[in-house]
């Protein structure tokens, strides 16, 4: 008489079961990047960061790639304490430009845990302290430099034809996420500040 098992499933059909739903869960987050849990802000004991932050809108909206590098360089904390003093400005590259349009070699660079300073200047380069939306932006052709929170200085100028240029990079989604504290350009490419291509090339260039 079987009775222990009366009524139940066998443990072998269970513990099938289970790991074909783990299969099933590990592949659906490996073709579908967009369902990775999303970085998320430090709590910090004020209470946190107001939810309609740019900072919040930059860590949910579709610029994932960067989001990323921002918590891989450990600057969530950072860029919390930053948009709580003023407004900010926030040139976000596309992700095929982080993705795919950087030379691997310096990526690789970027991401080894050696040389975080290197990529938090970079991250940094990307925002000013300071808010500078379409209406405001330079009208002329020379280029305005304004401090970054790397301390190294972007270049904004408009084009002949009045397209907004950060860098030398094209701004192709102008006010792309505004809120209350801040605003975000989508831009073609990745900004890369003097500091960091040498380190970069000296770190090559080391035996």
């Amino acid at each position: 008489m079987d009775s222990g098992n009366r009524g139940g499933a066998p443990a072998s059909l269970v513990f099938v079961l289970f790991f074909f739903v783990q299969a099933l869960i590990s592949a659906a987050l490996h073709q579908n990047p967009s369902a990775r849990p999303r970085p998320t802000l430090p709590s910090s004991g004020g209470g946190g960061i107001n939810s309609n932050s740019v900072l919040v809108a930059l860590l949910d909206s579709h610029y994932t790639e960067l989001a990323e590098l921002v918590e891989k360089a450990l600057l969530l904390q950072t860029l919390e304490d930053a948009v709580g003093r003023h407004n900010l400005t926030v040139f976000a590259p596309r992700n095929d430009a982080l993705d795919r349009g950087i030379d691997p070699e310096f990526k690789r660079f970027l991401l080894e845990p050696r040389n975080l300073p290197s990529l938090q200047t970079l991250i940094l380069f990307h925002v000013l302290p300071a808010r500078v939306g379409s209406l405001s932006w330079p009208r002329s052709s020379s280029p305005l430099p304004l401090p970054t929170l790397s301390g190294e200085p972007l270049h904004l100028s408009l084009s002949p034809g009045s397209a907004m240029r950060v860098g030398g990079a094209a701004v192709l989604h102008p006010d792309a996420i505004v809120r209350p504290d801040g605003v975000i350009h989508g831009i073609e490419r990745l900004l890369v500040p003097a500091p960091s291509r040498r380190a970069s090339t000296a770190a090559a260039a080391s035996p």
